[in-house]
């Protein structure tokens, strides 16, 4: 059962990465940013294992600081306008991701899941 949430929540995961990329490309791509949350949160639940939870956060924190660097420097440089957006999108996918990851390690904390 553990196994089969796991893939579920890399499904969702690559499948929200999918979304963020496409997102960029085709506007007005209806419920892009309910997309997103949701399949972030999903993966982030089931495909981050509690030994890695860490490292998850991490890698959500140093994205988002990755993407506020370019939405500088696309003010000097409009051809990063493209990446900056797709990085948008992948900081709205993991940072949902990463608050699933943050809410179940503080229910196992509190003594709320095993």
């Amino acid at each position: 059962m553990a196994n089969s949430n796991n893939q579920l929540g890399n499904w969702a995961l690559w499948l929200g990465a999918l979304i963020a990329l496409v997102a960029v490309f085709v506007p007005g791509l209806p419920y892009t940013g309910v997309l997103l949350l949701v399949l972030g949160a999903v993966g982030g639940y089931m495909a981050v294992p509690d030994k890695e939870a860490h490292q998850f956060v991490v890698f959500a924190l140093g994205l988002w600081i990755g993407v506020a660097t370019l939405s500088a420097l696309s003010e000097l440089s409009p051809q990063l306008d493209v990446v900056k957006a797709v990085g948008d999108n992948l900081v709205s996918l993991v940072s949902a991701g990463a608050l699933a990851v943050a809410l179940k390690a503080l229910a196992r904390v509190s003594g709320l899941m095993k």
